[in-house]
C-alpha cells in the first residue's frame, strides 16, 4: 500500500520532537498517548501530537522497518534518527510502499522459484531455510498466502536473534501480535530444536538492538564472531577499515549484544598484557577509552587497549 504521506508524517514528527527518543516513544507520540514522559517533555502540546492515531501500532512498526531498510531512518541504541536520505525525502516526497494488513500477497516471491538470498541480512541461512519450509507447510494447511503467516523480513530476524519463546518473538520489530498468537509457538519450537541440535549459543538480547540490530553489516559481524573468524578478516570481507570494525563492535555491545572475542585476543596478544589492561578496567570500573589511554600510557598500543576494553564491556552485560 502507498504510504508516502505516512512516512512524511513520522519524519516530521521526529524532527518536531528534536531530541532523539526511543522508537516506542515516537509511536506513542503519533498515537496521541499522553504518557508521563511525553507530558513532562511538553510534546503533547506539539501540533503533530496524535497525527498518526488513525493507524495501528503494527502499521507504524512496519513503516519504520521498511524506512530503515531504505535508509530514511536509522536506529541507534533504540533511538529513531533521521538520515540524510530521510531529510531529502521530506523535501521531495516520492512513492513509498509498505505491506498493509490486506496486502499479504503483495510482491510475494514464489517459494519454489529461483531466488537470490542476501546472506548479509541472514545470520543463519540453514535456520532461515527451515523457517521458510515451516511457513510454506502452515500456509498450505490453512489455505492462506505465505505472508499471511510471516513475511521474509520477520523470518530473517528470527534467524538472527533466535527467539525461543513467544515473549522473545514479540520483541522483533514489525511483527504482528495476532500472528504471533496464531503461529508463533511452532516457529519458536523449531528455533529451539535448531539451537540445541547445532549447539548454538544465542546472541543475548539481539532483538533489542536497534534495528541496528539488524543492518547487514552488524548481522555479518555477529555471525563472523560466532564462527570465530579473525576480526581483521571480517573487516576485509566487508570492505571496511579495521578501526571502523572495532567501533561497530563497541556500538553492538553498548546496545546490549554480548560478543565473545577472546579467541581473537588470545591469538594476537600476549596474555600477560591482556591481564594487565583488564586489571585497569576492573579496578577503575571506567570503560572510557581516552581515560585508559592516558592512564596506561605508551606501553600499550591503541589496538591492545581497544580490544581488551571491548572484552571488559562485553563481560559487564
Amino acid at each position: 500500500m502507498e504510504a508516502k504521506e505516512s512516512l512524511c508524517t513520522i519524519l516530521e514528527a521526529v524532527l518536531a520532537i528534536k531530541k532523539s527518543h526511543p522508537v516506542n516513544y515516537i509511536y506513542q507520540f503519533l498515537k496521541g498517548e499522553e504518557t508521563e514522559e511525553i507530558v513532562e517533555n511538553g510534546h503533547d502540546q506539539l501540533e503533530l501530537f496524535g497525527s498518526g492515531e488513525s493507524e495501528s501500532i503494527d502499521f507504524w512498526k512496519e513503516l519504520v522497518n521498511e524506512a530503515v531498510k531504505q535508509n530514511y531512518f536509522e536506529i541507534v541504541e533504540e533511538n529513531l534518527l533521521i538520515t540524510k536520505d530521510g531529510k531529502k525525502f521530506l523535501k521531495k516526497p516520492k512513492s513509498f510502499k509498505v505491506r498493509g494488513d490486506d496486502d499479504d500477497d503483495y510482491d510475494e516471491p514464489e517459494e519454489d522459484g529461483p531466488q537470490v538470498e542476501d546472506e548479509n541480512c541472514v545470520a543463519d541461512i540453514e535456520l532461515f531455510t527451515q523457517l521458510k519450509k515451516l511457513r510454506k507447510r502452515l500456509a498450505e494447511d490453512k489455505g492462506v498466502g505465505l505472508n499471511t503467516i510471516f513475511k521474509d523480513n520477520i523470518l530473517e530476524a528470527m534467524a538472527t536473534s533466535y527467539p525461543i519463546t513467544v515473549k522473545e518473538l514479540m520483541d522483533i520489530q514489525g511483527i504482528s501480535q495476532d500472528k504471533v498468537k496464531k503461529y508463533g509457538k511452532e516457529f519458536c519450537e523449531l528455533i529451539h530444536s535448531h539451537c540445541v541440535a547445532n549447539e548454538i549459543e544465542r546472541p543475548e538480547d539481539v532483538h533489542r538492538r536497534t534495528s541496528a540490530k539488524k543492518s547487514g553489516l552488524k548481522v555479518a559481524i555477529i555471525q563472523g564472531i560466532d564462527r570465530q573468524i579473525a576480526l581483521d578478516e571480517i573487516a576485509l570481507s566487508k570492505g571496511i577499515e579495521y578501526d571502523d570494525l572495532l567501533e561497530e563492535l563497541a556500538s553492538l555491545i553498548k546496545s546490549g549484544v554480548k560478543l565473545k572475542i577472546d579467541y581473537f585476543i588470545e591469538d594476537v596478544m600476549d596474555l600477560d598484557r591482556v591481564d594487565e589492561i583488564m586489571e585497569y578496567f576492573e579496578t577503575t570500573k571506567d570503560s572510557n577509552l581516552e581515560h585508559a589511554r592516558e592512564k596506561l600510557g605508551s606501553d600499550y598500543d591503541d589496538d591492545e587497549i581497544t580490544l581488551v576494553r571491548l572484552k571488559y564491556m562485553s563481560e559487564q552485560i
